[in-house]
């Protein structure tokens, strides 16, 4: 017997068995209730999310973090950005003038987040119940908790 399992159109078939007769092949197959892969793991929805984030950067404003870490753990989500600070900051900071510096990283972080919550419900595919953020300028890293209505 063979255990052979393909899909075709969403269906899951097992070859049950496959014979020769007089030089021709017969194949015979049953449906087996199999159910088709399993959700997305832990591990591929925190890099799915970490290398989504980091275009969603890119795209929107220009500048792609040095790093993205996601952990989910239970109903919780943590996001930790490094280097999420554009050039523009950059220059403020290199000028001096490290106060409007803080102002232009606040209102990014703020302008940013509906795009990252979005982009985290469609990943999991939930409705978040909550969403902090903070973003340092000094340290260089923006940190995101994500509360979730059930573990993904």
């Amino acid at each position: 017997m063979i255990g052979i399992t393909i899909s075709n159109f969403g269906v899951l078939y097992k070859f049950f068995d496959i014979v020769s007769f007089y030089d021709k092949y017969i194949v015979f197959v049953g449906l087996e209730d199999m159910k088709p892969d399993p959700e997305p793991l832990q591990g591929q929805l925190e890099q799915t999310l970490a290398q989504q984030i980091q275009a969603l950067y890119l795209n929107s404003l220009g500048h792609k973090p040095e790093q993205i870490s996601c952990k989910l753990i239970d109903r919780t989500l943590f996001i930790v950005v490094e280097d999420p600070t554009t050039p523009v900051e950059r220059f403020l900071v290199a000028s001096g003038k490290q106060q409007l510096a803080e102002q232009v990283r606040t209102s990014i972080h703020i302008a940013f987040q509906p795009q990252l919550k979005a982009l985290i419900e469609e990943v999991l595919k939930v409705n978040l119940i909550d969403f902090l953020g903070n973003s340092n300028l000094y340290t260089g890293r923006t940190s995101i908790t994500a509360i979730l209505p059930t573990k993904p």
